[in-house]
């Protein structure tokens, strides 16, 4: 069992199998290559694995000399992956779980990043992948490090929480006007905007097989529908399993919900139709 590193960087590349502390590579991604390539590797007898580490050739990378690795941290949230901080310049995700095969994270993030120069997202770094006997798993990625102040989720759920709490103490005639809300719907516009920006970006390059939009098929609506069917038959059996849990008033609400899981399929045929005469792209995620 051999395992050799690869560096590939703008300028000028790495050594095969070591890296030079001068090197031009960032120092998140020499640290994950050093890392994948003591421990990625399979135990038992096999064909020769490489691990490889890919890197954008954008004029940031160019423009960024050695600095040393200080204040890491992993994020302390509930994820699938582990995500660390890299000082305020860099993210780095590393995937608990390989997967063959390429994945939609790199893909979307380097068509993002050096295809389309989309700047309202994380711009991606570089990569490192486990290559195995011909087949490629991610093992992590870099992204740009962008300040910011939560997601969209947090956001909403903490403007809600203070949304109901000032409609609490708010007369009747007061209560139409809220600043609270004021400042949300800002805040969703800009979100909105982005996000069409974004599908935009995605669906600009109709060269490009992978992101060439597509009409979107009778199979695409049906398979759409049974989708939302599912999660709805997962969020109704978790309510259900829950309901002796909440407070009578609160099983009242469940139930009432609950009492539409029979109706529920043929209602949602109702709203979506069998056919939908517009076009289809790759989406975010």
């Amino acid at each position: 069992m051999t395992v050799s590193g690869k560096i590939r960087a703008p300028s000028p590349p790495c050594v095969e199998g070591r890296a030079k502390a001068a090197c031009s590579t960032p120092p998140p991604i020499r640290a994950l290559s050093l890392f994948c390539s003591k421990t990625c590797a399979p135990r038992g007898p096999s064909k020769p694995t490489k691990v490889e580490s890919r890197l954008p050739p954008t004029a940031r990378f160019s423009q960024v000399g050695p600095i040393a690795i200080q204040d890491v941290h992993a994020v302390d949230t509930e994820q699938s992956n582990t995500t660390v901080l890299v000082g305020t310049d860099y993210v780095v995700k590393l995937f608990r779980r390989l997967e063959r095969g390429l994945n939609p994270e790199i893909e979307v993030g380097r068509f993002l990043t050096e295809t389309v120069s989309f700047s309202h997202a994380p711009p991606l770094l570089g990569s490192v992948e486990l290559e195995e006997n011909g087949a490629r798993s991610a093992v992590a990625l870099v992204h740009g490090f962008v300040e910011n102040q939560g997601d969209a989720w947090t956001v909403t759920s903490a403007y809600l929480d203070r949304f109901v709490e000032e409609q609490r103490f708010l007369t009747a005639e007061a209560a139409g006007h809220s600043d609270e809300q004021t400042a949300y719907l800002r805040r969703m516009e800009q979100v909105g905007r982005r996000i069409a920006e974004l599908q935009l970006a995605l669906a600009s390059r109709d060269d490009i097989v992978e992101f060439a939009p597509e009409p979107i098929a009778a199979a695409d609506v049906q398979a759409w529908t049974e989708g939302i069917l599912q999660r709805a038959g997962r969020a109704l059996d978790g309510l259900a399993h829950r309901r002796s849990d909440l407070t009578e008033n609160d099983r009242q609400l469940a139930d009432a919900v609950l009492s539409y899981r029979e109706s529920l399929p043929a209602r949602l045929r109702e709203l979506l139709p069998e056919t939908i005469d517009a076009m289809k792209i790759r989406h975010h995620g």
